[in-house]
């Protein structure tokens, strides 16, 4: 005839230390106080991930998506904003520094580089000058560059490297050719201040040809 209810804990019985309950709760509260900070860590890391992986997006994207990545990471190596560029002659970009004017071409192709893609963007360089000449203003040192995410259709390790027929037509025409892979390579060195804008500025206004990565 026992009762075997159970009674309810009251507070004050919780509240109540005996045997090692300090010691207990102060580790528990320690460990809480861990597991807190890691999960805050973990947090920042899976966003870093999520950047990191909007940036090599560069390597599959074309269009839009590919120009606007690919202006975050001029912005950045070059310390310059883009947030005022207008297109006034088909060009993708237009930076100004320096006094280097560089007029860019950003092109996604699932070939790899053709010499059509160079002469598009020679003539974007030429078309600026003309615009300067008609609106009566000085002659500028404009630099042609091509960014361009080619084979993008391909994993990185399958890619084929520019043909030796471009690489020359770049050279004599005064254009530097940059891939997708290797301008994030040169991101990469920048953000682990290993290049600084200054010598990135200086890369792109007297290297023509090809970009490669030992030249960095």
């Amino acid at each position: 005839g026992l009762d075997g209810s159970v009674c309810e804990i009251p507070k004050w019985l919780s509240d109540f230390d005996c045997f090692d309950d300090i010691e207990c709760k102060n580790a528990i509260a320690e460990k809480q106080e861990q597991v807190a900070l890691l999960n805050k860590e973990i947090s920042k890391k899976q966003s870093k991930l999520e950047e990191n992986k909007r940036y090599k997006r560069i390597l599959i994207e074309s269009g839009t998506p590919l120009v606007e990545i690919v202006f975050d990471i001029l912005e950045k190596i070059l310390d310059y904003s883009l947030s005022s560029f207008k297109d006034k002659c088909k060009e993708d970009f237009l930076i100004k520094k320096n006094g280097v004017t560089f007029v860019g071409e950003i092109k996604g192709i699932t070939s790899n580089v053709r010499s059509s893609n160079i002469s598009q963007t020679e003539t974007h360089a030429k078309e600026y000058a003309e615009l300067l000449e008609d609106e009566g203003k000085e002659k500028e040192n404009i630099k042609a560059i091509l960014i361009v995410n080619s084979l993008r259709n391909m994993p990185i390790t399958e890619r084929k490297p520019i043909n030796d027929d471009q690489r020359h037509m770049a050279e004599t025409r005064d254009i530097l050719i940059i891939t997708t892979e290797v301008l994030l390579a040169l991101f990469d060195k920048f953000l682990n201040n290993d290049v600084s804008n200054e010598k990135i500025v200086d890369l792109f206004a007297n290297k023509v040809g090809v970009l490669d990565k030992n030249d960095f």
